[in-house]
C-alpha cells in the first residue's frame, strides 16, 4: 500500500508528532512527563504523509515495536507502507522486517 506525502512537515514538527508515544506528553508543570501513549495506525497514517524522513519512520516504528506482540497486528498497512515506493536505511528496514515477521505479514 503506498501513501504519498500529502503535506511535508519537518522533522521537528513529525518529532512532535511522536513525543507523546516516546517519552509521554509534557506535564502541566513544565517539568515531568506523563505516561508514554499508545500509537495508533492513525498517528503512523499521519506520520507517513508528512515525512520519509529515517529518523522519523524509525521512532515511529520504534513506539509499534513497544506495543504488546497482539496490538502490533493491526499495523500491517502502517509496516508495509513504509517501503512502498520508499526508501529507508537498513536499520529501518530491519526494525519494520522483524514487525512483519513477528506479527505474521511474511514468513
Amino acid at each position: 500500500m503506498f501513501v504519498d506525502i500529502e503535506i511535508f512537515k519537518g522533522a521537528i514538527a513529525v518529532e512532535n508528532i511522536l513525543m507523546p508515544y516516546k517519552k509521554g506528553r509534557l506535564a502541566s508543570d513544565k517539568k515531568t512527563r506523563l505516561p508514554k501513549e499508545q500509537i495508533t495506525p492513525d498517528v503512523c497514517m499521519q506520520v507517513l504523509k508528512s515525512t520519509n524522513n529515517p529518523r522519523n519512520i524509525k521512532d515511529m516504528l520504534q513506539c509499534v515495536v513497544d506495543l504488546p506482540l497482539d496490538e502490533q497486528a493491526q499495523f500491517k498497512e502502517v509496516i508495509l507502507a513504509c517501503f512502498a515506493n520508499r526508501e529507508q536505511p537498513d536499520e529501518v528496514f530491519e526494525i519494520a522486517e522483524k514487525l512483519a515477521i513477528d506479527s505474521g505479514y511474511i514468513p
